[in-house]
């Protein structure tokens, strides 16, 4: 078989196939929801216009279960909220501005690093030696990891609420 012939029948097999894959339906609340763990907590949008915002308490293939953890004056008291999956008109997840922080300090860090290194070698008057670029990389380094650190703990302590699921 030519190699001509061979792409031909190939393109036209293409062209034959389905052209919608799984992956580019929408997604059912069913099938997030089912992927979600006890005590993840999440937003839920159900008619009529209500946001729920609790931890996941149980999940059904119909249905969802929250506990909505409502403040109370003698502390939160543990009221459930179930609702059928084709109530849901949106979802959220939460979770955490780790990495963002880490990459925000990890390049202040790399910058206040290198500028350390390069003032500290421009004051040194006597028997401090040339300073090398390897110095300044080493500073922005040991600046940089320590700005990640820094960083991604201050992240950690905000919330980032993500849509999953929109009807």
């Amino acid at each position: 078989m030519h190699r001509s012939n061979l792409l031909a029948r190939l393109a036209v097999l293409a062209l034959t196939l389905p052209s919608a894959l799984p992956g580019q339906q929408p997604a059912e609340p069913a099938s997030l929801l089912l992927e979600l763990g006890t005590g993840d907590r999440i937003r839920v949008l159900a008619p009529p216009d209500s946001m729920l915002e609790g931890r996941v308490e149980s999940v059904y293939v119909q249905s969802l279960v929250l506990d909505l953890d409502v403040p109370a004056s003698s502390g939160d008291i543990g009221l459930q909220w179930t609702t059928e999956m084709e109530a849901i008109d949106a979802v959220w997840t939460r979770g955490r501005q780790t990495w963002l922080g880490a990459a925000i300090g990890a390049g202040a860090g790399l910058v206040i690093g290198g500028l350390t290194i390069g003032v500290a070698s421009g004051l040194c008057e006597y028997e401090c030696g040339d300073s090398s670029a390897g110095d300044y990389v080493l500073g922005g380094l040991l600046f940089g990891g320590a700005g990640a650190l820094v960083g991604a703990l201050v992240g950690s302590a905000f919330p980032r609420w993500s849509l999953q699921y929109e009807r």
